[in-house]
C-alpha cells in the first residue's frame, strides 16, 4: 500500500514563537503550506487550530510537495502537509499517517469496471507520474512499491507540469 501522507513538514521554532506570541495574548500568523491532494484533511485541521487559537490568523498557501518543502526551509512558511515528503537535512519531516490507494482510470479503460486489483496486474499499464521537478518523493514511493510487486512502471510522456497526472488519465488514458 502506498503510503501517501508521508508527512508534516515542521517549523518547531515558528511554532514556539507563536505560540509565545499566543500567550502573551498578541495575534498571531502562522503561515501553512498545503499540497493538492490535502485539502480534505487540512480544512478540518486548520479549523481546529482556529478554534483553539482564534488570535491567530492562519495564511493558507498551496503548492506541490517538493515547493512547500523548499519554502518551509525558505522559512517562507512555517508548516507545510503533503505526500512523500523527500527527507531533507535542513527540514524536521514528521510522517502523520498512511492513506489507501486508490487507481484512477477514465470510465472507458478496463480497470474502471473493478473493485479491487492487484497491483502486479498494472505492469504494462503506463503510470501517470508527477512532475519530477516538484513530486520526486511521491515518484519515488510508488516506484519502490511497484519494485516489491516485480515490476518497474513505465511513466506516461506527459509527466511534467502542474496537474501532471490528473492531465495524463484524462488526456492518454493511463
Amino acid at each position: 500500500v502506498l503510503p501517501s501522507a508521508r508527512a508534516v513538514v515542521e517549523a518547531a521554532d515558528r511554532f514556539a514563537r507563536v505560540a509565545d506570541e499566543q500567550r502573551a495574548g498578541n495575534a498571531a500568523v502562522l503561515r501553512v503550506g498545503l499540497s493538492p491532494g490535502v485539502h480534505y484533511r487540512a480544512q478540518s485541521l486548520v479549523q481546529a487550530f482556529h478554534a483553539r487559537r482564534p488570535r491567530t490568523r492562519v495564511e493558507v498557501r498551496e503548492a506541490s510537495t517538493g515547493t512547500l518543502v523548499d519554502q518551509v526551509a525558505a522559512g517562507e512558511l512555517d508548516v507545510a502537509l503533503g505526500f512523500c515528503v523527500p527527507h531533507r537535512a535542513d527540514v524536521r519531516v514528521k510522517h502523520v499517517l498512511d492513506e489507501r490507494v486508490v487507481v484512477a482510470a477514465r470510465a472507458d479503460h478496463w480497470l474502471a469496471g473493478h473493485e479491487s486489483i492487484a497491483l502486479g496486474a498494472l505492469a504494462d499499464e503506463p503510470f501517470a507520474f508527477v512532475d519530477e521537478a516538484d513530486g520526486a518523493g511521491y515518484n519515488e514511493t510508488v516506484r519502490a512499491i511497484c519494485l516489491t510487486a516485480g515490476f518497474v512502471p513505465e511513466p506516461s510522456p506527459s509527466s511534467i507540469g502542474p496537474m501532471a497526472w490528473e492531465t495524463a488519465v484524462a488526456v492518454q488514458g493511463c
